[in-house]
């Protein structure tokens, strides 16, 4: 368990500008959206920009627990993850590649992954 939280942190903090790219992001969305009238954002945005950070959020406290999340976590967060990373023209992966990498593999344990009997 501690092997995999030392994992989890290192992803967590060597992504943290991507992440604090996306909460920016965020916020000038919901700013444009819903208090500056004469422009439109797209609402739907914030689905690609903060859905793909919570479900590998749950995605990840669940692995460490050694415990399968609900698929349609892994479902949801690679597509709304895969739609972030089209909008912003990969920059997510360059700006988050161990996050990305950690996706990738989680998304894998929770679909096709098992946990060991004695885990549970």
């Amino acid at each position: 368990m501690r092997n995999r939280i030392v994992l989890s942190l290192v992803c967590w903090i060597t992504s943290a500008y991507g992440i604090y790219l996306s909460a920016e992001q965020i916020v000038m969305t919901v700013r444009l959206t819903f208090v500056d009238s004469s422009r439109f954002t797209p609402a739907y945005s914030l689905l690609f920009l903060g859905f793909p950070w919570v479900a590998l959020a749950v995605m990840n406290v669940a692995w460490v627990k050694n415990r399968r999340a609900h698929w349609i976590w892994a479902a949801l967060g690679t597509i709304t993850g895969l739609g972030g990373v089209l909008l912003s023209f990969g920059l997510g992966v360059a700006l988050a590649p161990l996050a990305f990498c950690l996706a990738v593999f989680l998304v894998y344990f929770h679909v096709f992954g098992h946990v060991p009997k004695d885990a549970a």
